[in-house]
């Protein structure tokens, strides 16, 4: 009990020598503005539609209106399925790797979306029409069998597919196998994001099915 005694009696005068010692620490808690490097915030920030309904209807008339944008870091890019796998099986990644040849030497990251229905009569918004019906999904696909409508939207009619379609996901989830083997893993990629169902890629039916 006497040597509990003492142990609790040293401590405290221990904590107490110990107090004596310490000093004041003034924190400074002034705002530090960095007024000089740009905040890294993935996905914020101006990018550029160059490949948006249609493949050649946002593309840069002057480069200087680019090239002198401030903070414009990247390039979106929404094309239809059907530009990038006019066959089965055979790519055409040439509308892509153009902008990429040219714009990534200067700085530009790329961002993606693979589009597998567009409307309207927007020139060159899918790369051909069939019987005045115009595909956004790859004709092929149809003719293997994918299920799908056909319906007018904005005065020119386009095939919508059945989104839970066995033949249609086939198809594109091998499409998106042969992007990622092509672009996967490129240090100018920023993102792609997830465009495959819905109209111009958005996951919604207003403009078609109302599904």
């Amino acid at each position: 009990m006497n040597k509990l005694l003492i142990y609790l009696l040293a401590g405290l005068l221990f904590s107490f020598s110990s107090t004596k010692n310490l000093v004041a620490q003034k924190t400074d808690l002034t705002n530090q503005w960095d007024t000089v490097r740009p905040l890294a915030n993935p996905g914020k920030g101006w990018y550029h539609h160059m490949l948006d309904n249609g493949i050649h209807k946002y593309l840069i008339q002057n480069e200087k209106d680019l090239t002198g944008f401030p903070g414009m870091d990247h390039l979106y890019l929404r094309l239809a399925w059907a530009f990038l796998e006019p066959e089965e099986g055979k790519f055409d990644w040439s509308y892509i790797d153009d902008i990429v040849d040219k714009y990534v030497p200067m700085g530009y990251k790329i961002s993606f979306r693979i589009s597998c229905k567009e409307t309207g009569n927007v020139k060159e918004a899918v790369p051909f029409e069939i019987d005045g019906i115009r595909y956004a999904t790859p004709y092929w696909v149809v003719k293997a069998g994918a299920k799908g409508i056909e319906r007018p939207e904005f005065g020119s009619p386009s095939w919508t597919p059945d989104w839970d379609d066995p033949v249609f996901l086939e198809k594109l989830d091998n499409f998106h196998k042969a992007f990622a083997a092509k672009y996967d893993g490129k240090p100018w990629v920023r993102y792609v994001d997830m465009g495959s169902i819905g109209d111009w890629g958005e996951g919604h039916t207003w403009s078609s099915t109302r599904v």
